[in-house]
């Protein structure tokens, strides 16, 4: 479906295949009419509470239809979501609400131990102040969808810099839907299961998929392994979104193969493994792997799902209509990432300095290092910021930790710069055995010395339970520092 600018989504989804089923929650079955009724409702409400065009409304709630309907009916007053993550204390959700300057906090998680404070900003409960009362009936939902006007505005992470508010339109996530579809070839027939975060963009792009071509979206209130390998067994879900760590932890659960009605395991967010992608394929899981951002409204470049580029470091080509070109690239053809397309955000919500350094002549500055192969697939290395420079010769810490990876007795490995007085920095792995087995640091060190380059091998081993990570998965360099 493309963008009718005098159609919000929802409404045209619900006049196209109104009795179809829209999601699917616990015991819920929510159709497409329910969902519209009940986002014309909530916009009704959102109305009488101030909200205008232009206006940002925060939410910080676990993932349920409810959220869904907020999202859509956001978008019917030209009004944007903004996501909060759940995992951010309360002074740190503060100081992004202080910047954000929302209309209203939409504030369902009751844990006193992650209260924000919010001063003056108006809060409400999702359920017990939104209830969605019938008197919306009277309620004109303003009739135009402008293109460029914010439909979400999702806080980046954090893991280099302070947050930043990244901005993207409706234009945008149509843009990104459509792209996805052509390359992974999801349609009306789907159902996607999601259990990835709705404050993140991962998630939020499967909501705006679903409502753009009418697949069922399978949400999950959580990730939990057991439930999602079931689901892989049986069918229930023709296409998934994980990231690699979800995908790890689904493969120690599943009893047996998937159901060939599950034609895509999306898997992005943080890089995948090699040999975390031997495994999925060696179990016949159709994995597509992906490198994208916040920044680009998701995906930028995928693999064809069950594609073997998926267990060679590869993330595939840009995906239709995304332009993506190395600048700076040493003699081994590694160099800075830019993208360029529809996709791209509209900017960062106040900062014209963080829009100064990411958006150049059209061009996203990614941020991240990596080369195009003759046939115009992309790998990825790692953050700029991540490059370890020890003795003058760069490390890109990702190819370290793919040959660590391969190791029989190691389960994932993350490899970092340490400050050192003679060489600037030397290379430090922390891993975390297989199964307990702890196979030592000289070990570890003759299998990489017998695989890479003697200055890119470890000089130091730590060995650890588990490793820092964000909520969607991405190992946290800077904590490990």
């Amino acid at each position: 479906m493309s963008l009718d600018p005098g159609n919000p989504w929802i409404a045209a989804m619900a006049r196209a295949r109104g009795a179809e089923v829209a999601i699917r929650y616990a015991d819920q079955r929510l159709t497409w009419t329910e969902l519209a009724s009940q986002a014309h409702a909530l916009a009704a409400q959102f109305s009488r509470l101030g909200v205008m065009r232009g206006d940002l409304v925060a939410v910080r709630m676990t993932p349920h239809p409810r959220m869904v309907a907020i999202l859509h009916a956001l978008q019917m007053l030209g009004a944007a979501l903004l996501p909060l993550n759940l995992r951010l204390a309360g002074p740190e959700a503060a100081r992004i609400l202080a910047h954000a300057a929302p209309r209203l906090l939409v504030d369902g998680i009751a844990d006193a131990a992650c209260g924000i404070d919010v001063g003056t900003l108006r809060r409400v409960h999702p359920f017990d102040d939104l209830d969605g009362d019938r008197s919306a009936r009277s309620f004109e939902a303003p009739a135009h969808l402008d293109a460029e006007a914010a439909l979400t505005v999702v806080y980046t992470s954090g893991t280099t810099a302070a947050p930043k508010g990244v901005v993207l339109t409706n234009a945008n996530h149509a843009a990104a839907a459509a792209a996805s579809r052509r390359r992974l070839g999801h349609g009306a027939g789907d159902t996607w299961l999601a259990t990835l975060p709705l404050f993140h963009v991962g998630g939020l792009a499967i909501l705006t998929r679903s409502v753009l071509e009418g697949s069922t979206v399978l949400l999950e209130s959580a990730f939990d392994d057991e439930r999602a390998a079931t689901v892989l067994a049986t069918g229930d879900a023709t296409m998934v979104s994980m990231v690699p760590t979800m995908l790890a932890r689904v493969l120690d659960r599943l009893a047996r193969r998937v159901s060939p009605r599950v034609r895509c395991i999306l898997v992005g967010g943080a890089a995948l493994s090699p040999s975390l992608g031997h495994r999925a394929l060696d179990a016949g899981l159709p994995v597509a792997a992906t490198y994208g951002m916040t920044e680009a409204c998701s995906q930028v470049c995928s693999t064809g799902p069950g594609s073997d580029d998926a267990a060679h470091g590869l993330v595939g080509p840009p995906l239709d209509g995304v332009e993506v070109t190395i600048r700076e690239a040493d003699s081994d053809g590694w160099g800075d990432i830019l993208v360029r397309g529809p996709t791209v955000m509209r900017g960062y919500l106040r900062n014209a300095e963080a829009d100064r350094a990411a958006l150049r002549d059209g061009w996203l500055c990614t941020g991240d290092v990596g080369r195009l192969d003759e046939r115009g697939r992309l790998a990825v290395s790692g953050r700029r910021d991540d490059l370890i420079v020890t003795g003058g010769e760069n490390v890109a810490p990702v190819e370290v930790e793919q040959v660590l990876d391969e190791h029989p007795d190691v389960a994932e490995s993350l490899v970092i710069g340490v400050d050192d007085a003679e060489w600037g920095q030397r290379v430090v792995a922390l891993v975390v055995p297989r199964d307990g087995r702890e196979p030592g640091g000289d070990a570890l060190r003759e299998w990489c010395r017998a695989r890479i380059a003697s200055y890119k091998t470890p000089r130091d081993f730590r060995f650890t339970a588990e490793l820092p990570r964000g909520a969607t998965g991405k190992l946290l360099r800077r904590v490990s520092r």
